[in-house]
């Protein structure tokens, strides 16, 4: 069960964090967080996970465990470090919950949160991806460490992971998994009003032709 004070989080802000861009001055402080304004949810044991479809240059969803949130995640472009090129941008009709990245916008995507035990899946199906410019799907999380392939990652320090996607842990509890192969980059943010507030960017290469990311995420108190 979701204790009190994860209810009470999760009825408190989403629809501002939803509005946001990655560039904006966001307006809520580290425990001000999370209300879906349209889409889907999903809950697997302690963690929870929001869906929209509503937005422009906004987050496709978020996560949240009793050790760390992922305040936003969804399609971005290269260079990284340009938050223009996060998000999604409604279609005429988000009844049939395909939006397109925000960036470029011949590529369109149709997410899928699922349930299983104790674990949440998120499906992503795209249409429209080339070889080029890179397209990535990326995870901005709020967690005071970082754990991936078991290489610590700090917040606010220069170091980062460039490599094969492997699993990460983060907050010493949840755990964020790809199930397709590729690369990944974990960056370490400053954790301050911009990019959500969070310490952590974890971006995962998309493919060439790539026609379906999935992901999972769980959370233990011993991950």
């Amino acid at each position: 069960m979701e204790s009190s004070s994860s209810i009470g989080i999760l009825k408190r802000g989403l629809k501002d964090v939803l509005s946001c861009t990655a560039s904006d001055d966001c307006p809520y402080s580290s425990n001000d967080y999370l209300e879906v304004i349209g889409g889907a949810s999903c809950i697997a044991g302690e963690i929870r996970s929001e869906l929209t479809v509503v937005g422009d240059g906004t987050p496709l969803g978020m996560l949240i465990a009793p050790c760390a949130q992922i305040r936003a995640f969804g399609p971005q472009t290269a260079p990284l470090h340009d938050g223009r090129g996060f998000g999604i941008r409604s279609l005429q009709d988000p009844a049939k919950l395909w939006v397109s990245a925000a960036a470029i916008p011949e590529v369109c995507l149709t997410p899928c949160l699922r349930s299983e035990a104790e674990k949440i899946w998120l499906e992503i199906s795209f249409v429209g991806v080339k070889a080029s410019p890179s397209l990535f799907f990326s995870f901005y999380v709020k967690a005071a460490e970082a754990l991936v392939g078991g290489e610590e990652i700090r917040p606010r320090t220069l170091n980062r992971y460039v490599g094969a996607a492997k699993p990460m842990v983060f907050g010493g509890g949840l755990l964020i998994e790809s199930h397709i192969p590729g690369k990944l980059e974990l960056i370490p943010l400053a954790g301050e009003r911009q990019c959500w507030g969070c310490e952590y960017l974890a971006a995962f290469v998309m493919p060439p032709l790539c026609s379906k990311a999935i992901f999972s995420f769980s959370y233990s108190n011993s991950a």
